[in-house]
């Protein structure tokens, strides 16, 4: 398997023991017929039988949780061989490149409430609704009647103006010669 993977740095002891193998550390996800490395990993075996791991790009040896830090702070690799971002997100908060999604903390006052005045003030909340729906059928009701009045108003209108006609026809029939 070290031909197939081979490291990037080749040891030769470990800590004045022999390496006898090197190896790429095998993820879960490997089954007898299918080998998945973690590759920023290497499983040293060394000629007392112990086995130690390793960095792949660096002289470090040590437990697997500390070579998983070493290959993080070196070389900016996570678990799963991602790499990590250039900078947190705080970071580019502070940079000002990058708006912050921290919501304000609530005020003193907010936070000393109690349940029970949330509760009232629920309550108040679902009055002003019942009085805000009254006030909009209200306004409904006055634009109706308003509706109606302009109808009628343009019938009287229509009414004022045949009227002025005949009265009109009337003087002409007459032979008076009234204007307007």
């Amino acid at each position: 398997m070290a031909t197939q993977f081979p490291p990037a740095f080749v040891r030769k002891t470990v800590n004045g023991q022999k390496v006898v193998s090197d190896e790429v550390l095998k993820s879960g996800l490997s089954t007898e017929d299918h080998i998945v490395p973690i590759h920023s990993v290497r499983v040293l075996t060394l000629a007392d039988g112990s086995v130690v791991y390793g960095c792949r790009n660096h002289p470090f040896e040590g437990t697997l949780g500390e070579v998983r830090k070493h290959s993080h702070a070196e070389d900016g690799i996570r678990r799963g061989g991602h790499r990590s971002p250039a900078a947190s997100h705080d970071d580019a908060v502070a940079a000002g490149t990058v708006a912050t999604r921290k919501l304000p903390y609530p005020s003193a006052e907010a936070l000393s409430r109690t349940l029970w005045e949330v509760l009232e003030d629920a309550e108040k909340f679902d009055d002003w609704e019942d009085a805000f729906a009254g006030q909009q059928q209200t306004i409904d009701d006055l634009r109706q009647q308003l509706a109606a009045a302009n109808l009628r108003a343009a019938e009287a209108e229509k009414a004022v103006t045949a009227m002025k006609r005949k009265v009109a026809r009337a003087f002409k029939t007459l032979g008076l010669n009234v204007e307007g």
